[in-house]
């Protein structure tokens, strides 16, 4: 339900990050359904799907993804593609249909040789990632909310572990907007991009320093991706209105 007038604090912001700290963001688990990722247009991850099916913990029809499962059992970027995108669309049941879609143009080995391009430049840090999925490396039917993910989840596995990309979506976008009112449109254009990255690298350090000052302290310091975590959460009940996220 959306709350009309929330408490759109960095307080509210870190209880938030609090709460969700029982769970690693790490072990985000996202419910998803293998049977609906079995499909023709999709042959081509059949057997990553397996794998997934195989791997993930499994509670009746649904199965549990977690960021570390999309890491851990990724081996190649079109593994690492699916895995994502799986991660992403969750049990949706357009999720699918909307990954086969991005194949149309071209096929997927053109896809493919755009996700290497992606994969690569997102160790390098957000500015070049974003650029290498919105330009130089640009899927198309892969905007920069399922795009953003993948790049996320590249930097994790080849080891970035500061200043990596970030997953941006309408959620994150909302949420960072109203505690900061100047960070708008985060998960359509560059420089907001890069300023919510940067805000949530900033929250993660300022939150630690709090933590370390009450004695508090985490048996993990907390990162950029707990603060990600956080803002879809309260971005998922905030309101969402195209008066006031705009960039003046």
């Amino acid at each position: 339900m959306t709350q009309l007038n929330p408490p759109t604090t960095e307080e509210t912001l870190l209880g938030r990050v609090l709460a969700l700290q029982a769970t690693p963001v790490g072990q985000q688990a996202i419910p998803w359904i293998p049977k609906r990722w079995k499909t023709g247009n999709l042959a081509v991850f059949g057997s990553q799907v397996e794998k997934l099916e195989h791997l993930c913990r499994r509670e009746g029809e649904r199965h549990f993804i977690t960021r570390d499962d999309v890491v851990k059992h990724s081996q190649s970027v079109p593994e690492l593609f699916i895995s994502s995108m799986i991660f992403g669309h969750g049990d949706g049941g357009l999720g699918p249909t909307r990954v086969a879609r991005i194949a149309s143009p071209g096929g997927w080995v053109e896809v493919f040789e755009k996700l290497e391009g992606q994969f690569e430049q997102s160790v390098k840090g957000p500015s070049e990632s974003w650029r290498s999925h919105t330009d130089t490396s640009k899927v198309r039917y892969l905007g920069p909310s399922f795009a953003t993910k993948f790049a996320y989840f590249s930097a994790l596995k080849q080891g970035r572990n500061h200043d990596f990309p970030l997953i941006a979506d309408l959620n994150t976008s909302w949420a960072i907007w109203w505690i900061t009112r100047r960070i708008a449109r985060s998960m359509e254009l560059h420089d907001s991009y890069l300023a919510y990255v940067a805000q949530c690298r900033d929250w993660a350090g300022e939150f630690n320093r709090k933590s370390n000052e009450a004695g508090t302290n985490a048996a993990a310091p907390l990162g950029a991706d707990d603060v990600e975590r956080a803002l879809f959460d309260l971005g998922k009940q905030w309101p969402k209105t195209n008066f006031s996220n705009k960039v003046s």
